[in-house]
């Protein structure tokens, strides 16, 4: 088995702490969906940098990641001061 396949079985749960900023909400301070997609985006960036996935890592290799589809919903709209679960 292939050492990047053996880091795959083994990945945690990544947890990472975020504000969200004033320029991530509207009037009502409600986070938008761009914001958290955005948010979401950063925060697959560096869990790849820790599994050693990141770009500087996979580029040795001539390879690199895509984040090709996004699926996630909303049960709660996130207003300020409000942690992500």
């Amino acid at each position: 088995m292939s050492k990047s396949l053996k880091k795959a079985k083994q990945m945690n749960k990544y947890i990472q702490e975020i504000n969200i900023g004033a320029y991530h909400t509207n009037q009502y301070a409600q986070a938008s969906v761009t914001s958290l997609f955005n948010i979401m985006l950063e925060a697959a960036w560096a869990h790849a940098r820790v599994m050693e996935w990141g770009y500087d890592d996979l580029k040795g290799n001539n390879m690199f990641w895509v984040l090709s589809r996004v699926y996630f919903e909303l049960r709660n709209i996130l207003c300020g001061k409000r942690r992500l679960p």
